[in-house]
């Protein structure tokens, strides 16, 4: 399930494998801000300071403080979408939110094992820090 579902913009995007919204979802891997990026919800949320730290190589950033050095949020964010973009297990839709009086987009992604996804993520990261 590697295909983007939808470009169509919805109320809110349903997981392919059972029909939940959003944060109700087991599925959920990620809800990425498209408007603002960033990780917003999902497993990966629950595990973003020890991924930024691996993609930074320097300790995570609190939150709702500035990064350090040279670090790029949204360069972070785009590098974890393509990640998940390319692996054979996930699959995405965008949709849209009206909320503080604009339109915001979104990205969810959804894999049937999540957690698997999340390993794979980090064996990556830990190879690449390694040189391999």
């Amino acid at each position: 399930m590697n295909d983007h579902e939808t470009d169509a913009e919805l109320p809110e995007a349903e997981c392919p494998f059972c029909g939940a919204l959003n944060e109700s979802c087991k599925h959920l891997i990620a809800t990425f801000g498209v408007s603002e990026p960033g990780v917003e919800g999902g497993l990966l949320a629950d595990h973003l300071d020890e991924v930024v730290e691996l993609m930074a190589g320097f300790p995570a950033p609190e939150i709702d403080t500035e990064y350090a050095g040279t670090f790029d949020m949204e360069e972070a964010t785009a590098s974890l979408r393509a990640f998940l973009e390319q692996h054979p297990e996930v699959g995405w839709a965008e949709f849209s939110v009206e909320e503080s009086g604009g339109i915001w987009d979104y990205a969810n992604y959804w894999a049937r094992y999540p957690g698997m996804v999340i390993d794979d993520l980090y064996r990556q990261l830990e190879s690449a820090a390694d040189g391999n």
